[in-house]
């Protein structure tokens, strides 16, 4: 979020699906430094769309190296709000929580980093409530039932070793990806 407007538009297509009663979103993390700028883009976002109620959590930076922060557009409607949780891994743990057994989907349009991170220190909560896990990057083309591998796409780039944890072990788990 903030950087095009592709983030945007995902959001507004979550708000449509929202009002239709096609998709019940239980969270939003920002990913990508400066994630906390784009927390309150993302806020300010939602709330404008008609979607207070779906909490916004602060990622990490998602691989881009410590210090370097990202341009990203401002907009009007950004803006701080304590309805932002400091921790996305928090925010994503709780939402999980609260969900029926393998009914979450996650979608994943930025970097794995968050994911990759989240997998591996709550692995049973994962494999319990995810049902299935969608990914905005792309795969190096495999043979059938080879395992898949992500190719050069800038989220998985960000990086690219969070991105092949999270295709491998989606896979070793079972996990639709």
């Amino acid at each position: 979020i903030g950087r095009d407007v592709d983030d945007e538009l995902a959001l507004v297509l979550l708000s449509a699906l929202k009002r239709k009663h096609i998709l019940n979103p239980i969270a939003v993390i920002t990913t990508l430094s400066p994630q906390r700028d784009r927390a309150h883009l993302a806020r300010g976002s939602m709330d404008a769309m008609g979607m207070p109620d779906v909490p916004v959590g602060i990622g990490s930076c998602g691989g881009v190296a410590d210090g370097v922060e990202l341009d990203i557009y401002g907009a009007d409607y950004s803006r701080s709000s304590p309805c932002i949780f400091e921790s996305g891994m928090e925010l994503v743990y709780r939402a999980l929580q609260s969900v029926p057994p393998k009914s979450a989907v996650l979608l994943c349009i930025a970097s794995l980093s968050d994911a990759a991170s989240f997998i591996r220190e709550h692995e049973e909560l994962f494999t319990s409530k995810v049902k299935e896990v969608v990914l905005m990057g792309g795969v190096v083309s495999t043979e059938l039932g080879e395992s898949l591998i992500p190719d050069s796409a800038y989220n998985n780039n960000c990086d690219i070793s969070s991105a092949r944890f999270v295709y491998k072990r989606c896979q070793e788990l079972g996990v639709p990806t």
